[in-house]
């Protein structure tokens, strides 16, 4: 009868496992039913980009924008270059992840020229999703369809070397008496070589009376050097000592002696305490979280001016280090005009270990910004005790569950082919189960 008992129970283990096959089966089969497809319904604009006056050794960005129409799921993008020129091609990310809820994309590309010789080439941008790598879905007619897309990229090489560009969006904004004068263009760099104006010309003409009150000439070394085949936004600076008025400012922008821009706007000065100054410190970031000693920590912060006046702001960071300062480090003030933003950058070289935290904020006239807090540690590592207790605490679980289960383990993995019979040598309680079974019998 004890053999039969034990047999019972491993008949019952394996109908147990069997109906767990099953039950998983099942679910895996119901999850596989109503989990979302994959889209097809990729799209990208532009289908090809152009670029052109690229010179010799020379990098190029360009950008794509993926959509689709059915954003009812996360869907990570993988991105490749195919072809004979894929290796003139790279990528800020090779997989781009597009969130449940988001349409569309930019994915931002590369084109390198080296030493390409003169002529137009062209190469594909594979764009499939992560899904599709490994899954194809069949369509309607029993064709595979490939859920993805390529682009195409045209960009012609010179050796030539092209100097052009053009000025746009100037910007005059009102100021108070007393304050900071402040305007600003953009310098569109069409040519292949890096440039920047010969000279700039401001003058500023009183409304009322048309006379010229104030000049001032900015030279080539004093204007910021725009990169081949892109834009930059100039912002220059000055203090004429206005009036209260209204005036207009005369911009002319030369390359060598020839004036290529001329255009007025008009402002105004107003009494002191008119036009408030004030700005907002947006973001704080550090590059990342941990540094070796007297390794470069790279801050980054992002300021608006909230005003509706030019200011002059510089950035502040107070290092502490296990919660007492230790430093405080400030930037260069930088010109920033009404409604603008500006992105602050400084380093700093821990020379000590531990935990440091920075708050930072920025200085404008009196006043100063909101203010910022990040952290960073140098050279630490979580605690040795921690780390022991914890893996202590993991060794004593697997033991506590192995001895709590063996028995039963061993009894369903291992079951007993042949149980030893009763007999009078036998455990007590097992003679008594026995005679009991045997009478029932």
């Amino acid at each position: 009868m004890f053999f039969y008992r034990q047999k019972k129970e491993q008949t019952q283990s394996k109908n147990t496992g069997i109906f767990m096959l099953v039950a998983a089966f099942f679910w895996i089969s119901l999850v596989a039913a109503t989990a979302p497809v994959v889209f097809a319904g990729l799209g990208i604009s532009p289908g090809t980009v152009f670029l052109e006056r690229l010179p010799q050794n020379f990098s190029k960005g360009a950008v794509f924008y993926i959509s689709r129409g059915n954003p009812a799921r996360d869907e990570s993008i993988i991105l490749s270059a195919k072809g004979p020129l894929a290796s003139y091609i790279s990528f800020t990310k090779k997989e781009i992840l597009l969130p449940k809820g988001q349409h569309n994309t930019p994915v931002t590309i590369s084109v390198n020229t080296g030493s390409l010789a003169t002529g137009w080439y062209e190469t594909v941008i594979s764009m499939v999703s992560a899904e599709a790598t490994t899954k194809q879905t069949q369509g309607e007619s029993g064709q595979s369809i490939t859920l993805g897309l390529e682009g195409k990229v045209r960009f012609y090489v010179t050796t030539e070397k092209i100097k052009e560009f053009s000025i746009k969006n100037l910007r005059v904004p009102d100021t108070e008496e007393d304050q900071i004068f402040g305007f600003s263009f953009d310098v569109d760099n069409t040519g292949n070589v890096d440039t920047r104006p010969s000279k700039v010309a401001l003058r500023i003409i009183d409304n009322g009376s048309g006379q010229e009150i104030f000049t001032e000439t900015f030279n080539e070394e004093q204007l910021p050097i725009v990169k081949a085949l892109s834009g930059e936004n100039i912002t220059l600076s000055s203090q004429p000592q206005l009036n209260v008025g209204s005036y207009r400012a005369e911009v002319s922008v030369y390359e060598g002696e020839n004036r290529i821009f001329q255009e007025e706007r008009s402002f105004t000065v107003y009494p002191p305490g008119t036009l408030l100054q004030s700005g907002e410190l947006l973001e704080l970031s550090i590059e990342k979280e941990k540094y070796q000693e007297n390794e470069p920590v790279k801050i980054s912060a992002m300021f608006k001016n909230t005003g509706k006046v030019v200011l002059f702001g510089s950035l502040a960071l107070e290092i502490f280090l296990h919660d007492k300062r230790i430093d405080v480090i400030k930037s260069d003030r930088v010109a920033i005009l009404a409604g603008d933003t500006f992105r602050f950058e400084q380093f700093y070289r821990p020379s000590k270990k531990g935990s440091y935290s920075i708050g930072a904020y920025v200085i404008f006239g009196p006043r100063k910004s909101n203010e910022k807090r990040g952290t960073f540690t140098v050279g630490e590592t979580a605690p040795f005790l921690l780390v022991m207790v914890l893996l202590c605490i993991t060794i004593f679980g697997a033991v506590f569950v192995i001895l709590f289960y063996r028995k039963k383990l061993k009894r369903i993995i291992l079951p007993q082919k042949n149980p030893p019979k009763q007999t009078a040598m036998s455990p007590p309680h097992t003679r008594k189960r026995a005679v009991k079974k045997e009478i029932k019998t």
